[in-house]
C-alpha cells in the first residue's frame, strides 16, 4: 500500500463484512472487510462506534473507527467503516482504488 495525499473527491464503496453480533447487548463487532476486487482487510481493533454521517461520501448510520491490516502485506492503518441498515460501506476516492484513512491520507489497495 502506498501513502498519498488526498487528491480526489470521495465516494462510498459497499463492502461485505464478516462480523460478530452480540445479541445480549446488540453490539456488532466487525472482523473482516471483503472488497469486490478480492482484497480483504482484517479488523484488528475498533476504537469507537458512534451514530454519524459520512461527510466525505454521503450516507449515515453507525460509524466504526477501525484499525485494519491488509491481508496481503499486513500494513496497518485506520479507516471509518459505516453500517447503514443492511449495508456496510467505506469512503474511497472516485477512481475506486484508494481508501480514505481517518487522518486524511489515502492508501492504495
Amino acid at each position: 500500500m502506498e501513502l498519498r495525499k488526498r487528491d480526489e473527491s470521495p465516494t462510498k464503496e459497499f463492502v461485505d463484512v464478516m462480523a460478530v453480533h452480540w445479541s445480549e447487548t446488540g453490539e456488532i463487532d466487525p472482523k473482516r472487510i471483503h472488497f469486490k476486487n478480492g482484497t480483504v482487510l482484517i479488523v484488528s481493533r475498533v476504537f469507537t462506534v458512534t451514530r454519524a454521517a459520512s461527510l466525505r461520501a454521503g450516507g449515515q448510520g453507525m460509524r466504526y473507527e477501525c484499525r485494519v491490516a491488509n491481508e496481503k502485506d499486513g500494513l496497518m492503518f485506520r479507516i471509518y467503516l459505516f453500517h447503514d441498515g443492511d449495508y456496510w460501506f467505506i469512503e474511497k476516492t472516485k477512481n475506486g482504488s484508494d481508501i480514505l484513512c481517518v487522518e486524511g491520507s489515502i492508501r492504495k489497495l
